[in-house]
């Protein structure tokens, strides 16, 4: 609730002014609604994946195209990647190591930013989570079934922003570990 809070309170106008980049993105999610985007492996703006922009394109459809929409996208994926780091931490520690995680990345200045900029670098922290608790129940529990998802939200990882192709070296080392 914390997380989420200080994510979406103000969004649309902290922090002012809005950045080129939220634009541009806002942009690519218009191109996708338009129908210009016909090539989702093919690459749009910033040389990112042209699937990067589709959760943006979703929350435009149902929001409409505006600043809030656009930073929307950031502010769920810092939430969820607080959500995602509590259920890890309690995987592999215990419940108390994992509210104090899931509190230290729910106030972090540096993850609060960035979840309230429209940007898709934020992903990257909401991805790394996901498979890192996929692989710590993989591990805990010897099922195949969170192997697998981890293996495909990882392969996903290489159509999202740049940084989050980090996470599948971090899983591997994971596994090795």
């Amino acid at each position: 609730q914390v997380a989420l809070t200080l994510r979406t309170v103000g969004l649309p106008v902290h922090p002012y002014p809005w950045s080129g980049d939220e634009l541009s993105i806002g942009i690519e999610a218009r191109r996708i609604l338009a129908g210009e985007v016909t090539n989702y492996f093919d690459t749009g703006w910033s040389s990112q994946s042209n699937w990067s922009f589709v959760p943006t394109a979703i929350t435009e459809f149902l929001l409409g195209e505006n600043i809030f929409a656009v930073r929307l996208v950031s502010a769920i994926a810092g939430t969820l990647a607080v959500l995602f780091v509590y259920l890890t931490a309690r995987e592999f520690f215990n419940k108390s190591v994992a509210l104090m995680a899931g509190a230290f990345l729910a106030t972090l200045p540096f993850n609060v930013h960035f979840s309230r900029i429209g940007v898709n670098n934020i992903v990257d922290s909401f991805v790394s989570a996901l498979v890192f608790w996929l692989l710590a129940r993989a591990l805990n529990k010897n099922d195949l079934r969170y192997y697998f998802t981890a293996g495909i939200v990882g392969g996903f990882c290489i159509y999202s922003y740049a940084g989050t192709r980090l996470v599948l070296i971090l899983a591997f080392a994971i596994l090795i570990y």
